[in-house]
C-alpha cells in the first residue's frame, strides 16, 4: 500500500557520490559550492543534478526539496 511506500528512504538507492551531491544541494549549495566541497568539477555536479531529477521525477531544485519536504512529512518528520 501507500504506507509501506512513503516509509522507504527515498535515498537508499542512490550512489554515496550522488548522496553527497543531494546532501550539498538540499543544504542550499549552489553547483560551483557542491563542486568546491565535494572536490569534483561544477560540471559533474551538474550532471549529477540532472540524475537527481530524473531519479526523483522534479524539473528543478525547488521541485526536489519539496519532493523531500513531502516526504519527510509523510515519514513522521514534522
Amino acid at each position: 500500500g501507500r504506507s509501506l511506500a512513503t516509509s522507504v528512504d527515498p535515498v537508499s538507492r542512490l550512489s554515496p557520490r550522488l548522496r553527497k551531491a543531494l546532501d550539498c544541494l538540499l543544504e542550499g549549495d549552489s553547483e560551483k559550492q557542491a563542486a568546491a566541497r565535494l572536490g569534483i568539477s561544477q560540471e559533474t555536479v551538474h550532471g549529477y543534478a540532472k540524475q537527481l531529477h530524473r531519479h526523483f521525477g522534479v524539473g528543478s531544485r525547488g521541485e526536489l526539496l519539496a519532493y523531500f519536504l513531502r516526504w519527510y512529512r509523510r515519514s513522521g518528520g514534522g
